[in-house]
């Protein structure tokens, strides 16, 4: 299992990953917030799952033991090679390089079935990622993201002004 400080160390050396502070990289390291965050999304084996900005792969490991399927979308091709190499003796997972701001997902959401979305967000997309798909793709029937406090908080207030 990847949730732990040691073994993202590992994974960031032996793939010479350093975090990119300009695409708001940052890896999930504690198994309580995982847990809190499949507990919340309620996968099943009938889920086919978008999971945008994989990283290196926590979450999407994870996943991928309760999902039928997990779509993942990540922008940084280094990050890319990653998750093909963690993941490459599994038939229930699909890597897509792309820029999730810039993705026509409907061709995606149509030809896997796609019903949840389950992701940790680079912070600098957020709001605007949160926004496009809600606008875009009602097929997708749940939406679990993960966001720095500071987005949260936006997004609460947005949320409030909206409905009052």
């Amino acid at each position: 299992m990847i949730v732990n400080l040691s073994t993202t160390k590992k994974i960031l050396r032996e793939f010479d990953i350093k975090p990119k502070k300009r695409l708001g990289q940052h890896f999930l390291i504690d198994g309580n917030v995982l847990r809190k965050i499949i507990d919340v999304a309620k996968i099943s084996n009938d889920d086919n799952v978008l999971e945008i900005g994989g990283g290196i792969g926590t979450l999407t490991e994870v996943l991928l033991r309760k999902a039928n399927k997990v779509i993942c979308v990540e922008y940084d091709a280094k990050l890319v090679s990653v998750l093909k190499e963690l993941f490459k003796e599994l038939n229930n997972v699909v890597i897509i390089q792309a820029d999730a701001l810039k993705y026509d997902f409907n061709p995606l959401i149509k030809k896997h079935s796609i019903n949840k979305m389950v992701s940790n967000l680079p912070y600098n997309i957020a709001l605007t990622l949160i926004f496009n798909m809600l606008n875009k793709y009602p097929e997708i029937k749940r939406y679990i993201v993960l966001v720095q406090a500071e987005i949260g908080e936006r997004l609460t207030i947005i949320i409030f002004v909206f409905l009052f």
